[in-house]
């Protein structure tokens, strides 16, 4: 299993949660689903190659109303490329740009 953060435009409400969690557990391949509503983002837990899960969860948000990419710091857990070793957390830096942790 790999996992992959993406970030999901247009979600205001706990409605908008619920519908995102939905759209990303009808795409084959998704074993499960964790959305924040206030960090804008969807955490997807793959049966499979997550690189290769991307494209079919991307275009299934974009068809819900709900435009999506990768997390700007890291789109898949297997390869971590920053150096927040410290706080367990490989993503790097929140969108305030401190650690992703605080």
């Amino acid at each position: 299993m790999e996992t992959i953060e993406l970030e999901v435009q247009g979600m205001t409400c706990g409605s908008c949660v619920d519908s995102v969690k939905r759209v990303l557990q009808r795409v084959p391949g998704v074993a499960g689903v964790d959305v924040n509503l206030s960090l804008s983002r969807a955490r997807v837990t793959t049966t499979g190659n997550a690189a290769a899960a991307l494209g079919g969860l991307t275009a299934a948000l974009e068809a819900a109303g709900y435009p999506s990419g990768p997390a700007a710091a890291m789109a898949v857990d297997a390869a971590p490329s920053s150096g927040h070793t410290g706080c367990g957390h490989a993503r790097g830096p929140n969108k305030q740009g401190g650690c992703c942790c605080g």
